[in-house]
């Protein structure tokens, strides 16, 4: 069993957006994305992503969904871009396939 305190690894950076590996390992890789306003980060691949704080916009091809604080979403390869104008972040738990 491990154990991490997550919001102890938020970061932020305004050159880019940040990525913050929490569990590498199956059965469930958990990653951190941490953006300030206008930046964004493409999803890597299938898995679901959950909004902490902010305000997230899900971009896959055509389709994007606005994603409030709280809101869980099953998700493919997209991007998630923070447009609005406070900081954003995400639990993105990826699929292992």
């Amino acid at each position: 069993m491990t154990s991490i305190n997550a919001i102890a690894k938020v970061r932020f950076s305004s050159a880019k957006a940040q990525r913050v590996h929490l569990l590498a390992e199956p059965p469930v890789p958990t990653d951190l994305l941490c953006l300030e306003a206008d930046q964004q980060i493409d999803l890597p691949g299938p898995g679901v992503l959950y909004v902490v704080t902010g305000s997230a916009t899900l971009v896959a091809g055509a389709n994007e969904q606005e994603l409030p604080t709280g809101h869980l979403v099953s998700a493919a390869e997209g991007v998630v871009a923070n447009r609005a104008r406070g900081r954003l972040v995400c639990l993105l738990f990826q699929a292992v396939i």
